[in-house]
C-alpha cells in the first residue's frame, strides 16, 4: 500500500459573505473523514475578518473582498491562480463548496487519489448521472462563450462544488479556466452556470476519474446509505441570498429584474457594470 503520510492535500474553500458559519462543520468532517491518513492544509478565501484572525496551524485564510453575485463564484479560478506557487508544493488539490460536509471516510477504496493516468477527479450530479447529451440539465449552448458545448458533443453534468486532482493538473485547469472566464467577461458573456459551466466544458476535453454515482450529492438528492460527501441545503441556514451577504427585494419589480438578468442582455449589462468597478474585479491574464 502506498504511504500517503508522505504526501499532502491542499483544500480550496471560499467563505465570502455568511458562508464561514458553515466552516467548523466542514473542517471537522474533512479532517476526520477525507483521506484520514493524508495530511491536509486549507486555503480559505474570505472577507470575514474575525475568521482571518483565528490561528489554526493548517488553515491559511486569504482575504478576498465580496465581489457580489455571480463573481464570487465565477472568479474562483482567478483567485486560486494567485496562490499557485503554494499549491505547487502539495501532491493533491481539491475544491469544496462551502456547504460541504464529509459524512464518512473517503479513501482510496471508494475514490482513488489522482494519478498520472487520471490526474483529475470530477463528480456528476446524481439526477443527471446517465445523461450524456444535456437533455435533463443545461450545458452552455451559447457559441459566444468559452464554455460552449455543441449539442452533438457528449458531455456530463459535472459538479462545480467538488473537484480535485494532482496539484499540477489543478493548477493547469485553474489557469485555463481563468483565461476562459476572462475572455467571456471581456466579450460581455457570462456562462449559464458560471464557473460550473466552464468546468463542464473542461471535462469534455480532458481525461478524468468520475466519482461513482450517489457518493457525492446535494442534501435533496442524497441516498443516505451511499453518500460520502453532502452539500447541505442552504435554505436551512437562511437561504442563498442571506449566505451571500445580500438582500432580495420583494415585489413584482424585483421578480422582473431577476428575469431580465437571466437573459443575454441582462448578463451583458451586469457584466459591463461590474467591469467598471476596478477595485473589485481584476482581469489577470498572466
Amino acid at each position: 500500500m502506498t504511504d500517503n503520510k508522505n504526501k499532502r492535500i491542499a483544500i480550496l474553500y471560499i467563505g465570502i459573505g455568511k458562508y464561514t458559519i458553515l466552516w467548523d462543520g466542514f473542517y471537522a468532517s474533512c479532517e476526520k473523514h477525507f483521506y484520514p491518513d493524508v495530511p491536509k492544509e486549507y486555503f480559505v478565501f474570505t472577507d470575514d475578518n474575525e475568521f482571518i484572525r483565528k490561528n489554526v496551524e493548517n488553515v491559511h485564510p486569504i482575504f478576498q473582498a465580496n465581489s457580489g453575485w455571480p463573481y464570487n463564484t465565477l472568479l474562483r479560478y482567478q483567485w486560486f491562480c494567485c496562490i499557485q506557487n503554494k499549491l505547487n508544493t502539495y501532491e493533491y488539490c481539491y475544491f469544496f463548496n462551502a456547504n460541504s460536509v464529509v459524512l464518512r471516510d473517503v479513501t482510496t477504496e471508494n475514490i482513488p487519489l489522482p494519478c498520472v493516468e487520471s490526474p483529475l477527479t470530477f463528480a456528476v450530479h446524481p439526477y443527471a448521472y446517465d445523461d450524456y447529451w444535456g437533455k435533463g440539465w443545461s450545458p452552455e449552448r451559447n457559441p459566444d462563450s468559452m464554455a460552449y458545448i455543441p449539442p452533438e458533443q457528449e458531455c456530463r453534468d459535472v459538479m462545480g462544488g467538488f473537484w480535485g486532482g494532482t496539484s499540477t493538473a489543478i493548477i493547469q485547469m485553474c489557469n485555463d479556466l481563468r483565461d476562459a472566464v476572462t475572455t467571456d467577461l471581456n466579450n460581455g458573456v457570462i456562462a449559464v452556470w458560471h464557473d460550473q459551466s466552464h468546468v463542464q466544458k473542461y471535462a469534455t476535453e480532458h481525461e478524468y476519474y468520475c466519482v461513482e454515482k450517489d457518493l457525492i450529492s446535494s442534501e435533496e438528492f442524497m441516498v443516505p446509505e451511499k453518500c460520502l460527501i453532502e452539500f447541505l441545503n442552504k435554505a436551512n441556514f437562511g437561504g442563498t441570498a442571506f449566505m451571500r451577504g445580500s438582500e432580495i427585494k420583494e415585489g413584482i419589480w424585483a421578480g422582473v429584474k431577476n428575469r431580465i438578468k437571466k437573459t443575454w442582455v441582462g448578463k451583458w449589462y451586469v457584466c459591463a457594470k461590474q467591469k467598471r468597478k476596478n477595485n473589485v474585479i481584476y482581469f489577470l491574464t498572466t
